[in-house]
């Protein structure tokens, strides 16, 4: 009977766990689209006087801040529907993967293609346009896909999932008795 049990987990925490990975993945696409249509947040903190810093690392930080309600529900889903709290960690998990890398190859894409041609660095000098290009791609490493994607997103997964696990179907468990 458990191993009926293990690949229903696991297969329906994949399933939620693609779903809400792309919902999150989705939020972050409209947050770039908006930005570079409208400007908003980032003219918007410029025109604040909103130092360097908090424009990095602020609008990074919002994003952060909708991963663990948005996982966390996924969790409790995806652990609801098979009453078993696994299955709400493999979601979290796993959407926090599609998440952190997608958001990161988004982000590179965006930085490669529209940031740095306007900065013209490279003619300047090689070293430090090269330098800059690693220190961006490095925080939005560690900013997105591992605190984002994999820690808040499975620590959310996880906590959703011990909340649906009881909210779940009751499964009966006949013992040879």
């Amino acid at each position: 009977m458990s191993q009926r049990q293990l690949p229903d987990a696991i297969s329906t925490g994949l399933r939620y766990g693609w779903l809400f990975g792309f919902i999150m993945l989705g939020i972050y696409l409209l947050s770039i689209v908006m930005d570079r249509v409208s400007g908003f947040p980032t003219r918007f903190l410029l025109l604040q006087g909103a130092t360097s810093t908090v424009i990095t690392y602020g609008i990074p930080g919002a994003l952060l801040l909708m991963v663990a309600p948005v996982f966390l529900i996924g969790g409790i889903l995806a652990s609801a529907k098979t009453g078993r709290a696994s299955s709400g960690w493999v979601a979290g998990q796993f959407g926090g993967l599609i998440y952190g890398i997608g958001s990161f190859l988004v982000f590179g894409t965006v930085y490669f293609v529209f940031v740095l041609p306007t900065l013209g660095l490279s003619a300047l000098d090689p070293t430090l346009y090269w330098l800059d290009v690693v220190r961006v791609l490095s925080n939005q490493l560690v900013t997105i896909v591992l605190i984002g994607g994999v820690f808040m997103a499975n620590l959310a997964g996880i906590i959703g999932g011990l909340i649906g696990r009881g909210r779940g179907r009751r499964r009966l468990s006949f013992s040879g008795a």
